[in-house]
């Protein structure tokens, strides 16, 4: 959420003459401190003159919402907001140089871009107002609630900053200047609800909310823990049907809580996640006892690859 609209004064000048029989049969599309005021705790009266129809954009909603989302960007901290903001930058940048491409952080500089360069912004959360950052270029908007096929807009190509594969598209789209489709019988299946309930173990509070919404997306449910010993605490105590855990943890790391759940008798899966892409990983995470390994950062339609052999049906979830 953005806040912008509540710390400014109203945008340009307007004037608006009705007749006073005439406001008396149109109804405002909706409210605000102006066009009503507050008569009790349940009731208000609308203003009888043409200020019922005026909008200011202060609404009690937004004004609440806007305390909430300040309340949570304090409790995270605003090291742990960039150092996350980061973290996702160097894991997309480090794609992209994979994929061939010059990577670079940060603002765009002033300057007449060349041929071939795409400005990429990611937006973690759902799509809102954007910086106005000055580029004469092509753009990729990547967002939390953006599509899985890269879709073009006036202001550049939108994509869901989940799907790499997605993002790759995007940016080739962008380049070329073309809006490509993909063959219809190459489009991916529908990824259904897999009504699973995961434990997850993961000590970056950001990364615990990415993780909780991506898996909730694919209709799981989700228990969280902070690392290891605390998710060997929670399993004692209900049913899961997998654990998902970060390899590097605090006190207890991913491959000690995977060894201890397999002594314990623990039949569940267990997915390992890391962000260390060096070649014998995935050994190692099988060596502990798991059953998968991840390398962040992973697409919705990787984790759900994963996580789909062991899907329940609604009634099994019950």
């Amino acid at each position: 959420m953005t806040g912008r609209k509540y710390l400014r004064g109203p945008r340009g000048t307007g004037f608006l003459y009705a007749k006073a029989r005439t406001t008396r049969h149109i109804e405002p599309v909706f409210l605000d401190n102006h066009a009503a005021r507050w008569t009790d705790d349940n009731g208000y009266t609308v203003v009888g003159d043409a200020k019922r129809f005026e909008n200011w954009e202060r609404y009690f909603a937004g004004v609440i919402g806007l305390k909430v989302a300040a309340d949570q960007a304090n409790e995270l901290g605003m090291d742990a907001i960039w150092a996350r903001l980061r973290e996702l930058a160097d894991s997309v940048s480090g794609w992209l140089r994979r994929w061939g491409a010059r990577a670079h952080i940060g603002a765009p500089d002033d300057i007449e871009p060349d041929t071939t360069a795409v400005l990429l912004e990611l937006y973690p959360a759902a799509f809102g107002q954007r910086p106005n950052l000055t580029w004469r270029g092509p753009r990729v908007l990547a967002s939390g609630d953006g599509a899985h096929e890269p879709q073009f807009s006036g202001d550049g190509w939108q994509v869901n900053l989940n799907d790499l594969l997605a993002i790759q598209r995007a940016v080739r789209q962008a380049q070329s200047g073309q809006i490509l489709h993909r063959p219809q019988d190459n489009e991916p299946h529908a990824m259904s609800a897999l009504h699973l309930h995961i434990l997850v173990a993961e000590d970056n509070v950001i990364n615990q909310l990415i993780l909780r919404d991506q898996l909730e997306e694919l209709g799981c449910t989700v228990a969280l823990a902070s690392d290891g010993e605390e998710a060997l605490a929670q399993w004692r105590e209900s049913a899961f049907d997998i654990v998902l855990t970060d390899v590097n943890m605090p006190r207890l790391n991913g491959y000690e809580l995977a060894k201890a759940l397999r002594r314990l008798g623990c039949s569940i899966p267990i997915i390992g996640a890391t962000a260390n892409a060096l070649r014998g990983e995935d050994a190692l995470c099988l060596a502990a006892g798991m059953n998968h390994c991840l390398v962040k950062p992973f697409t919705l339609r990787a984790l759900f690859a994963v996580l789909a052999p062991y899907e329940r049906v609604a009634h099994e979830a019950l």
